[in-house]
């Protein structure tokens, strides 16, 4: 098993890719978290948009929908060199390898589906329809290959054969919230990340 160590630092400054209502609940619970700055967020859903926006305005965050990025790589270079790191919640953007090493590949994705068992699109579906037993969120190392580097932490919960769509999604919001929060510990915590195999 692999072993990064994390840089011990009072504080740490975030970059965000967000997307669907749990990327906007994420922002809300990362808005309110001491020690952590937010230095932008990149907002992919066009529903959310707007109240995305309100948020990173009131907490002055510099805002970007996902058109903006392909038009201003320079501008997020710079920024993107002031963050300790980034974080994509369910968003659908591709980061090219040009992008990741903005971050010098300091950056992860939390992905709606055991992984490697379910990467890409239609993981909830896919699980409901393979009539799985549990479901879960797992944070890990972005690469250029989708869903395809290191994974770091992995939250299930059980699911159900009644479970709709719908409350698999419910579910997941939550183990998406209780990765995040444990990842984050571990960034400011300064403590060894284990990716597992």
């Amino acid at each position: 098993m692999k072993k990064i160590y994390c840089n011990q630092k009072k504080t740490k400054t975030i970059a965000l890719i967000i997307g669907e209502s749990t990327g906007l609940d994420c922002l809300k619970q990362l808005v309110n978290k001491k020690n952590i700055t937010i230095s932008y967020v990149i907002c992919v859903d066009k529903k959310y948009k707007q109240l995305v926006k309100s948020i990173c305005k009131k907490n002055n965050i510099f805002f970007y929908s996902k058109k903006f990025t392909t038009n201003n790589l320079i501008k997020l270079k710079k920024l993107s060199q002031k963050s300790d790191l980034l974080i994509s919640i369910y968003s659908n953007i591709i980061l090219n390898k040009k992008y990741l090493k903005f971050f010098k590949f300091k950056c992860f994705n939390i992905h709606p589906g055991i992984l490697p068992y379910y990467p890409g699109k239609n993981c909830v579906s896919g699980s409901i329809f393979n009539k799985e037993r549990s479901i879960g969120s797992s944070i890990h190392l972005m690469t250029t290959k989708i869903d395809g580097g290191d994974i770091i932490l992995i939250k299930k919960t059980n699911l159900s054969s009644k479970d709709s769509l719908f409350a698999a999604m419910n579910k997941l919001r939550y183990t998406t919230k209780i990765v995040l929060k444990k990842f984050i510990k571990l960034q400011l915590d300064g403590k060894k990340i284990n990716y597992i195999k």
